[in-house]
């Protein structure tokens, strides 16, 4: 995310309070601040760098391609995304079975929608 630059109406309406325009007068101190910044401004792409260097390679790992336990060809990302619906049906399969049963669905209904919505 890059900041944006103060516009010139914006720093316009900026003012130093009489102890900051003193501090910022004496000498070396313009220096300190734009030294104090530029350490700042190199942190900051440094970390994004980093970053971008890290989801890269998490991304060439996810798109591996893995045996999954069907004996099938898929990335990485696809089966752990696989396994995460699979927990998450696990998890919400009894809400549905119980509303169904109270509301006297046909067990037929339930069977087809377990199949339907379980996933390989």
């Amino acid at each position: 995310m890059a900041l944006t630059p103060l516009t010139k109406d914006e720093l316009s309406k900026l003012t130093l309070s009489q102890e900051a325009l003193e501090h910022y007068s004496q000498p070396d101190e313009i220096k300190r601040l734009l030294i104090e910044r530029e350490i700042y401004k190199r942190a900051y792409e440094e970390q994004q760098k980093r970053i971008t260097e890290f989801t890269t390679e998490f991304d060439k790992i996810m798109n591996k391609s893995i045996r999954n336990e069907f004996g099938r060809t898929q990335s990485l990302r696809s089966w752990v995304n696989s396994q995460y619906w699979q927990i998450q049906y696990e998890k919400l399969k009894p809400t549905f079975t119980k509303i169904m049963n109270e509301y006297q669905i046909d067990p037929d209904f339930i069977k087809r929608f377990n199949y339907r919505i379980k996933l390989d």
